[in-house]
Protein backbone atom coordinates (compact mmCIF):
# COMPACT_ATOMS: atom_id res chain seq x y z
CA UNK A 1 0.00 0.00 0.00
CA UNK A 2 1.30 3.35 -0.97
CA UNK A 3 1.18 6.02 1.65
CA UNK A 4 0.42 9.56 0.60
CA UNK A 5 3.50 11.72 0.11
CA UNK A 6 4.20 13.79 3.12
CA UNK A 7 5.34 17.32 2.61
CA UNK A 8 8.89 18.00 3.66
CA UNK A 9 9.13 19.95 6.88
CA UNK A 10 9.76 23.58 6.08
CA UNK A 11 13.01 25.01 7.21
CA UNK A 12 12.30 28.54 8.07
CA UNK A 13 15.29 30.72 7.48
CA UNK A 14 16.54 32.29 10.60
CA UNK A 15 17.67 35.87 10.59
CA UNK A 16 21.42 36.18 10.87
CA UNK A 17 22.60 36.99 14.34
CA UNK A 18 23.77 40.55 14.67
CA UNK A 19 26.52 41.05 17.16
CA UNK A 20 26.24 44.03 19.36
CA UNK A 21 29.64 45.62 19.67
CA UNK A 22 30.89 48.64 21.46
CA UNK A 23 30.68 51.81 19.42
CA UNK A 24 33.80 52.65 17.43
CA UNK A 25 35.99 55.08 19.27
CA UNK A 26 37.38 57.74 17.05
CA UNK A 27 40.72 59.38 17.70
CA UNK A 28 39.07 62.71 17.10
CA UNK A 29 37.83 64.72 20.00
CA UNK A 30 34.25 64.61 21.05
CA UNK A 31 32.24 67.81 21.08
CA UNK A 32 32.88 68.17 24.80
CA UNK A 33 36.34 66.71 25.30
CA UNK A 34 39.84 67.89 24.39
CA UNK A 35 41.82 66.46 21.52
CA UNK A 36 44.03 63.60 22.72
CA UNK A 37 47.80 63.46 22.47
CA UNK A 38 47.66 60.97 19.60
CA UNK A 39 45.59 63.36 17.46
CA UNK A 40 47.77 66.35 18.37
CA UNK A 41 50.92 64.40 17.51
CA UNK A 42 49.36 63.42 14.17
CA UNK A 43 48.72 67.10 13.44
CA UNK A 44 52.33 68.02 14.31
CA UNK A 45 53.66 65.26 12.06
CA UNK A 46 51.42 66.29 9.16
CA UNK A 47 52.41 69.96 9.45
CA UNK A 48 56.11 69.10 9.56
CA UNK A 49 55.85 66.88 6.48
CA UNK A 50 53.90 69.53 4.58
CA UNK A 51 56.56 72.11 5.53
CA UNK A 52 59.11 69.86 3.82
CA UNK A 53 56.97 69.94 0.66
CA UNK A 54 56.76 66.15 0.44
CA UNK A 55 53.65 64.11 -0.36
CA UNK A 56 52.40 61.47 2.06
CA UNK A 57 53.25 58.74 -0.41
CA UNK A 58 56.80 59.98 -1.04
CA UNK A 59 57.44 60.49 2.67
CA UNK A 60 56.13 57.03 3.56
CA UNK A 61 58.27 55.49 0.85
CA UNK A 62 61.32 57.39 2.13
CA UNK A 63 60.93 55.99 5.64
CA UNK A 64 60.02 52.49 4.38
CA UNK A 65 56.48 52.54 5.70
CA UNK A 66 53.33 51.58 3.82
CA UNK A 67 51.51 54.67 2.56
CA UNK A 68 48.13 53.68 4.02
CA UNK A 69 49.67 53.03 7.42
CA UNK A 70 51.42 56.38 7.32
CA UNK A 71 48.20 58.10 6.22
CA UNK A 72 46.42 56.59 9.21
CA UNK A 73 49.18 57.96 11.46
CA UNK A 74 48.62 61.46 10.10
CA UNK A 75 44.86 61.15 10.61
CA UNK A 76 45.43 60.08 14.19
CA UNK A 77 43.53 56.85 13.66
CA UNK A 78 46.53 54.58 14.14
CA UNK A 79 48.04 53.89 17.53
CA UNK A 80 51.73 54.22 16.74
CA UNK A 81 54.55 52.12 18.14
CA UNK A 82 57.77 53.74 19.28
CA UNK A 83 59.52 52.12 16.33
CA UNK A 84 57.10 53.78 13.91
CA UNK A 85 57.41 57.11 15.68
CA UNK A 86 61.20 56.91 15.51
CA UNK A 87 61.02 56.29 11.74
CA UNK A 88 58.73 59.27 11.27
CA UNK A 89 60.87 61.55 13.44
CA UNK A 90 64.03 60.51 11.57
CA UNK A 91 62.31 61.18 8.24
CA UNK A 92 61.35 64.64 9.46
CA UNK A 93 64.91 65.22 10.70
CA UNK A 94 63.67 65.86 14.21
CA UNK A 95 64.04 64.30 17.63
CA UNK A 96 61.05 62.27 18.73
CA UNK A 97 61.06 64.08 22.08
CA UNK A 98 60.65 67.44 20.30
CA UNK A 99 57.68 66.19 18.27
CA UNK A 100 56.00 64.92 21.43
CA UNK A 101 56.80 68.15 23.32
CA UNK A 102 55.25 70.20 20.50
CA UNK A 103 52.15 67.99 20.53
CA UNK A 104 51.84 68.36 24.31
CA UNK A 105 51.95 72.16 24.02
CA UNK A 106 49.25 72.34 21.39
Amino acid sequence: MDSPARPKPSRARRKPTVRKTAPHRSAKASATGPVGLQQRLATVIRRRREALGVSQEAFADGIQMHRTYYGAIERGSRNMTLKSLEKVAAGLGELLSRLIAEAEKS
